[in-house]
């Protein structure tokens, strides 16, 4: 038998002995490149340099970002970005809102590294849509990735979304940087209030509030004039704290709490609802359906008012809001 003919009979043994494994190999090779090129295509689909329109908000066309400062407001994104990509704390903080860095973060850089390092655990890419504008406050919803090309992952393909919201600095109040600053969670800020209303058990002042692009929470001081304990919330009872929103009737958010406030004492508390920043609805009432004077609170999560000495409903006028 000739060499050529001894080489073909060993590679058709080899391949009769090992047909299986190698199918497989290549089966899974196969796989793993077209796995590859996917992930690159997705990668290639969030790149903020793709030919997707940015700017062109999604909740009003006709409210876009004034042409003169697109490029100012993209930079601070991008600025704010790479500096939370490259986990430069100090540098990202100074871009913030200072009533976001007093509302999010407690006025602390420290605080601030939660957040970044959430979003930015690997090296990220993002991806910007122009979401909705209104009186100078720009929202965004950013999208941001798995850098697959800086970390190597094959692991699938992860994003995460936030809305930031970009307006120019107050002047004398916050530094911002090159004149523009940032909030996360679509924060818009904190407005100064003046309501207040009053009976002969307690008396509400409405502080101020806290608007973020699809929340508001309202900042309350809560008077207790009785020599009762008086429970305005526990979640024992269908909407015991409501706010009218045209005709809708809206449930506050953060729920799991009791609100008791004891004898001749005083009290603050936040009380957080949907409403949307760029509704045109309007907001007329902050309604406490289920005041309970109680003269001990053993147990404020379950009070349902069987026992109160008195129960009776509560409402503040929100007529210019």
């Amino acid at each position: 038998m000739n060499l050529n003919a001894r080489f073909l009979l060993a590679v058709n043994k080899f391949f009769r002995k090992n047909g299986r494994i190698i199918v497989i190999a290549v089966i899974a090779l196969i796989v793993l490149l077209l796995l590859n090129n996917m992930l690159k295509d997705k990668q290639d689909s969030i790149d903020n340099r793709s030919s997707y329109n940015p700017d062109k908000p999604i909740m009003d066309e006709g409210g876009k970002v004034p042409s003169g400062e697109r490029d100012k407001v993209k930079k601070a994104i991008d600025d704010f970005f790479n500096y939370c990509n490259n986990k430069d704390y100090e540098n990202a903080y100074k871009y913030l809102m200072k009533d976001a860095q007093e509302y999010y973060f407690m006025n602390s850089v420290d605080s601030f590294k939660g957040y970044v390092d959430s979003f930015f655990k690997t090296k990220k890419i993002y991806e910007l849509q122009n979401y909705s504008n209104k009186d100078g406050n720009y929202i965004y919803t950013v999208k941001i990735a798995e850098d697959i090309e800086a970390t190597g992952a094959t692991g699938g393909y992860k994003a995460q979304e936030d809305k930031w919201v970009v307006r120019k600095s107050k002047e004398g109040i916050e530094e911002g940087v090159d004149g523009y600053c940032i909030a996360p969670h679509g924060y818009i800020g904190k407005k100064a209030l003046s309501y207040t209303a009053e009976d002969e058990n307690m008396r509400i002042e409405i502080t101020s509030k806290d608007q973020s692009y699809s929340k508001v929470g309202y900042n309350l001081k809560i008077t207790n004039k009785t020599d009762y304990y008086i429970v305005l919330y526990n979640g024992t009872t269908y909407q015991e704290i409501t706010l009218n929103v045209d005709d809708e009737a809206r449930g506050i958010t953060n729920t799991g709490m009791c609100i008791a406030i004891e004898p001749d004492s005083t009290t603050t508390q936040p009380l957080i609802f949907e409403s949307l920043y760029d509704s045109e609805k309007s907001i007329s009432k902050l309604k406490f359906n289920l005041v309970r004077l109680d003269e001990k609170v053993e147990d404020c999560l379950t009070d349902d008012g069987t026992g109160s000495n008195k129960k009776y409903s509560f409402n503040i006028d929100l007529n210019n809001e």
